[in-house]
């Protein structure tokens, strides 16, 4: 059932009848929280069977991209369109920021996609949403339902009853954002058609960022390459399906100017390589001193349980939370882990930021 096949009274009602059956799994980014949603939701029969997941890979890169490459995992979320991911870290960071303070108001903002409450479009999922996982969830008053977060705020309020679970990484902060940028900044694709797909969707990104901030295409420092630009600048390695394409390295292209460079005279084999990525985006882990600080979570008086980084490791919370063996998570949580340095190694980092006192 598509976006228009619901009115928002009908998506409402649905979404305040069923407000109890969502679990809200809420991560920093490095701790493993995609890889975890997947082993809840392959192992927990009362967990619900995303069917139209594959709606989602029109739009999205994981199509392009094979992110296992990366040790990396995707989880979707059909009935949001990972609505509550962005709209999390819009309130955190926009002061100005309207919660939804009832069901009408939150089926209208979901149907409408707007981000901020100033009508600017947002920047869901996917094109449209689907509904089938949501009338399916309906029928049945056993089952739940799996959306990611990165913060909890108080849209998540209106889901009474409904589990709210937040990983935090506390003495693996620096670990697990090093595991993070190792894995989003490195992402690759291999094959001519992905390579092309990939450019042509990074640049209708960024002219839809335009059309709604003109001012960014008037900087000086926002100066861009087309895309015909680009597909003859990475012409040699398009064509190779043995030669990876970088995605983060399309977006330096594209704007040459923000890293102070001079594509004349940096071929694009140059410019595309791990150390450039490694140089550009990780740098700051080289030193081995490197420490960013504390975390400091947005207050809210919503309830949830808490796990740390260690706490994951042991398995024995996913015992307590969704009945699921502790020993099978364990080894699988370990072999994630495993794959995750030996990344880090791949990369050239000897230094993983791994605390004192850790599950190894």
């Amino acid at each position: 059932m598509s976006v228009k096949s619901l009115s928002v009274i009908e998506l409402a009602t649905l979404l305040e009848r069923n407000k109890h059956k969502f679990i809200f799994l809420s991560y920093y980014g490095g701790m493993g929280g995609e890889f975890i949603m997947n082993f809840i939701s392959d192992n927990s029969p009362s967990i619900i069977n995303q069917k139209d997941a594959t709606l989602m890979t029109e739009t999205q890169w994981p199509d392009i991209i094979n992110i296992k490459d990366n040790n990396k995992f995707y989880f979707p979320d059909t009935i949001f369109c990972h609505y509550f991911l962005v709209e999390g870290l819009i309130n955190v960071n926009l002061e100005t920021y309207k919660n939804a303070t009832t069901f009408n108001e939150l089926a209208e903002k979901i149907m409408s996609e707007a981000v901020d409450g100033t009508g600017e479009p947002g920047h869901l999922g996917y094109e449209g949403h689907d509904f089938n996982t949501l009338l399916e969830l309906d029928k049945h008053e056993d089952m739940r339902y799996l959306v990611k977060v990165h913060h909890i705020y108080d849209e998540l309020k209106l889901f009474k009853d409904s589990k709210i679970i937040r990983l935090v990484p506390n003495n693996w902060k620096t670990h697990c954002q090093l595991v993070c940028k190792a894995k989003n900044e490195t992402l690759h694709m291999y094959s001519k058609e992905n390579k092309k797909k990939m450019i042509s969707y990074l640049v209708r990104e960024i002219d839809k960022f335009e059309a709604v901030h003109e001012q960014h295409s008037k900087m000086k420092d926002h100066a861009r390459n087309s895309e015909k630009q680009l597909l003859e600048y990475f012409s040699d390695i398009i064509e190779n399906d043995n030669i990876p394409l970088y995605e983060h390295i399309i977006r330096m292209a594209t704007f040459p100017g923000n890293f102070d460079l001079d594509l004349s005279k940096t071929s694009a084999s140059e410019l595309n390589s791990l150390k450039t990525i490694v140089n550009t985006y990780m740098s700051e882990f080289l030193d081995d001193d490197y420490d960013e600080g504390s975390l400091i979570y947005p207050i809210t008086d919503i309830e949830f349980t808490e796990y740390e980084f260690n706490e994951l490791a042991n398995g024995r919370w996913i015992t307590k939370e969704f009945g699921l063996d502790a020993k099978e998570f364990k080894a699988e949580f370990t072999e994630w882990y495993r794959k995750n340095i030996e990344l880090l190694n791949s990369l050239g980092f000897k230094n993983h930021f791994i605390p004192t006192k850790s599950f190894v």
